[in-house]
């Protein structure tokens, strides 16, 4: 935090300008800048005093929480940037971190968590609105039908993990429902997987990534001899519109042998894009595989592939079942939210 404060200071006093400052800042850090205002204000400190810092480090002893003074800078450093931690504070501004705390805890703050939510674009929210309403038509007339839905997808695994979201805050006194988008990137290994209320059906790994002739080798050896057994007549196979997906050979497979019974684009029933918090694989069992595949901190690829395929199986059907009812109550929620990001509602 100091560094990249210095770097602003110093970049608005070159280029004279503070929003080409900002421009740089974002352009280096991938994050937003901070305010014009606040800026300037930095600048005018260190013209002032030659330090940034909201008192010259090591004069005297560090500020206690006893007074308004320092309760007064710790909401500077919040109102500035409520992303920060309680050690850039402490370092800051000289004060201790059990300072920064106690001052903390009177005004009430909490280090509220960021909830990952899908980026949408302005035509998604009609598409998706239509599709939960069909869903929950479908619902008042047979309550099990979503118990119907077979429900699949493919993710990637990395031998070096994810991000720990654990780690990021937004220091607030009320929950402002903080959202940070995530988008779906490449890895090493790819793995799909079909599911039901009970548990996972089938699943396949590679360390190659998922396209057209690798999917309908899948729909072949896997889907379509679990769709067409007789008890299993009455299931649907949900898919999203991700390009092997959407191929031609991929959906002739499922039109010819599974008519009218599959959920994709374009297909009996459309699925709405950019829509991975709608299904269980994506918001229930990539993240709790995930957990438990890299608790064991896989060293390379042969051991990566190795955990996923003892930990896939690891979970009680009970917890397929509470995954499917959150099905339910996410479809709801997408409604109430007119199709738009709903997880705060959840």
């Amino acid at each position: 935090m100091m560094e990249r404060k210095a770097k602003l200071v110093a970049w608005s006093i070159a280029f004279e300008n503070t929003e080409e400052a900002r421009r740089k800042y974002e352009q280096k850090f991938q994050e937003k800048a901070p305010a014009r205002q606040t800026i300037h204000r930095w600048v005018q400190r260190f013209l002032k005093t030659g330090n940034i810092n909201h008192r010259a480090p090591g004069s005297g002893r560090p500020l206690t929480a006893s007074g308004d003074d320092s309760q007064a800078v710790v909401e500077e450093a919040i109102n500035e940037n409520p992303n920060t931690s309680v050690r850039d504070i402490a370092a800051e501004s000289g004060m201790s971190k059990s300072s920064v705390h106690r001052c903390m805890k009177k005004m009430k703050l909490h280090p509220y968590k960021y909830t990952m939510v899908q980026e949408l674009t302005s035509d998604d929210d009609d598409r998706r609105l239509q599709f939960c309403e069909l869903i929950r038509l479908r619902v008042q007339e047979n309550e099990n039908f979503h118990k119907l839905i077979i429900f699949s997808d493919e993710a990637t695994f990395h031998v070096n993990g994810s991000v720990n979201k654990h780690n990021l805050h937004y220091w607030s006194v009320e929950n402002p429902h903080a959202k940070m988008e995530h988008f779906q990137d490449r890895h090493s290994v790819t793995i799909w997987c079909m599911l039901d209320s009970s548990g996972v059906i089938e699943y396949d790994i590679s360390p190659e990534t998922m396209n057209s002739v690798r999917y309908c080798h899948i729909l072949e050896e896997k889907v379509v001899p679990f769709l067409t057994q007789r008890r299993n007549s009455t299931k649907l196979y949900q898919q999203d519109g991700a390009p092997p997906h959407y191929s031609r050979a991929a959906r002739e497979i499922l039109d010819n042998k599974v008519t009218n019974r599959w959920i994709g684009r374009r297909g009996p029933i459309e699925w709405p894009a950019r829509s991975p918090d709608l299904t269980v694989c994506d918001f229930f069992l990539w993240g709790a595989l995930r957990e438990r595949v890299y608790r064991h901190r896989p060293r390379d690829r042969t051991h990566l592939v190795q955990r996923i395929q003892e930990e896939i199986h690891s979970f009680p059907p009970r917890m397929y079942e509470e995954a499917y009812r959150s099905f339910l109550r996410r479809i709801n929620a997408c409604i109430g939210a007119n199709g738009w990001q709903f997880e705060h509602f959840v």
